[in-house]
């Protein structure tokens, strides 16, 4: 067991507002019960500090993955790059890296694995937004790229994926209209939230839950419990 982290090693003494002693950031791995000293490198770009990582391990029925967004800062402009897990006789180990979306032109956010497929958040050919699969490296699909939630009238928001749909966000002229999906896209029914604004989503591939958080002008932060098999939300 373990678990990913940016760390951003000091090359220098600061002098007031001097930034330039701030190394970029390096992707490493810790195992429970290991010293710091042994976490292994994963990711770093000398040549460029200013690119951030941000990684996470999606889980599937086929294998389970280390996906990486890589972009400037705060910039929703990223790259993706992807790598297999592998058991290994005493630990798990991080496989080769591949450059899934080799270029930082267009916002991209990972959703999740299924059927050897990489969901994706973007708006590249649509300016408001839609959910894509890419096939994953040395699958059957590998360099596959399947539509799964199309871009509508208005703009895609977010998306969580659990084990049995997907559920995505949409704002309505400023009002939020969620949508219930299957794992293939088809919209099986929207969801009512007595006219609150949805203001964040949390999921587990490996649950048929999804967490809603809404807020209103008038009412407190209200918490809601989906169950994307049979379409039950509750408080």
């Amino acid at each position: 067991s373990g678990f990913t982290y940016l760390d951003f090693p000091n090359s220098g003494q600061a002098e007031g507002t001097e930034t330039q002693t701030l190394a970029g950031g390096v992707l490493r791995v810790h195992r429970l019960g290991q010293a710091t000293s042994s976490d292994q490198e994963l990711l770093r770009f000398d040549d460029d500090p200013q690119l951030m990582v941000h990684a996470e391990v999606h889980e599937s029925a086929t294998g389970d993955w280390l996906v990486a967004a890589i972009g400037a800062g705060t910039a929703p402009e990223q790259m993706v790059w992807v790598a297999r897990l592998l058991a290994g006789p005493e630990r798990v180990e991080v496989g080769e890296w591949h450059r899934l979306c080799p270029e930082a032109d267009h916002p991209r956010f990972p959703i999740g694995v299924h059927d050897d497929r990489l969901l994706l958040l973007t708006t590249q050919d649509a300016a408001l937004g839609t959910v894509v699969a890419l096939g994953l490296p040395g699958t059957e699909v590998e360099g596959q790229v399947t539509g799964v939630v199309p871009e509508g009238e208005w703009a895609l928001e977010d998306v969580a994926m659990a084990s049995t749909g997907l559920v995505a966000h949409r704002l309505v002229a400023g009002e939020s209209r969620v949508e219930l999906r299957g794992l293939d896209g088809a919209l099986r029914s929207h969801l009512d939230l007595n006219g609150e604004v949805l203001v964040s989503l949390a999921s587990h591939p490996a649950s048929s839950e999804v967490f809603l958080g809404t807020s209103s002008l008038t009412s407190p932060r209200t918490s809601w419990r989906l169950d994307t098999s049979n379409g039950d939300l509750g408080r």
